[in-house]
């Protein structure tokens, strides 16, 4: 094709082109997104024609295959609109997703600050002391010991499992700072 050497312009294109009265070219462009077996099935309907002549059978032949093709094309491209807008909707449940948890993450960021200040300072305690603190112990004293104008960003039933996780993370840090010195 690329050396010219392959003949796309077929007699039977040229006849449906003549027919319709449009460049053989235009209907080689169009072949590139109809599906191969509505290819072959005009293919097949061509090959008749020159078999039989019939110019009205072929007229009633290619007008079933263009309905054919067309809704076809109708019905893939509903298809795909559809699932472009799931994908549109759950990208923008995504984004919503991560703009709440943003502002919650600013929201609680006050108290995580309080929360690790504390924390590290018990946590030099007992490395003076030569103990060490673990995450959950931490929680414990905490929640024995905090004052009562702080007020914990977490719902009750999850405070525990919440505080826990932080703490971890700010043991994690801990230990990393002081393993450096």
């Amino acid at each position: 094709m690329e050396n010219s050497s392959l003949e796309l312009i077929t007699p039977e294109i040229s006849k449906l082109a003549a027919y319709f009265k449009v460049e053989p070219e235009l209907l080689l462009s169009a072949s590139s997104v109809i599906e191969i077996d509505k290819l072959r099935l005009l293919d097949f309907i061509l090959r008749k024609f020159n078999q039989m002549q019939d110019i009205k059978a072929l007229q009633s032949q290619i007008t079933n295959w263009i309905i054919l093709t067309i809704t076809d094309e109708i019905r893939h491209w509903q298809d795909s609109r559809k699932e472009s807008v799931e994908v549109l909707c759950k990208i923008n449940r995504s984004q919503e997703a991560q703009k709440r948890a943003q502002s919650r993450d600013k929201k609680f960021a006050p108290f995580r600050e309080y929360f690790k200040k504390i924390q590290y300072q018990q946590f030099l305690i007992n490395q003076k002391q030569g103990k060490k603190l673990t995450s959950c112990q931490f929680v414990r004293w905490f929640m024995d010991n905090m004052p009562l104008d702080i007020k914990i960003p977490y719902t009750k039933t999850n405070q525990i499992n919440k505080l826990t996780q932080l703490a971890i993370i700010n043991n994690r840090e801990f230990l990393a700072i002081t393993h450096k010195s």
